[in-house]
């Protein structure tokens, strides 16, 4: 399965700020013990992503 909105390990360039929003997962929060490796999740024209390891969704304004 192919999600469009999310690359492993390397965040999208945004040289002239046309990328929408860019947060990665897991997040500083989540203990070394649960952790899967790190991706970066873009919006898009959508409010939510989900990460494609974990399932954690997470919502913009």
């Amino acid at each position: 399965m192919h999600n469009s909105n999310y690359t492993p390990e390397q965040p999208p360039q945004n040289k002239d700020n046309s990328h929408p929003k860019t947060i990665s997962c897991p997040n500083e929060s989540t203990s070394k013990w649960n952790s899967h490796p790190r991706v970066y999740l873009q919006f898009g024209n959508s409010k939510e992503v989900t990460c494609p390891y974990c399932g954690t969704l997470y919502t913009t304004d």
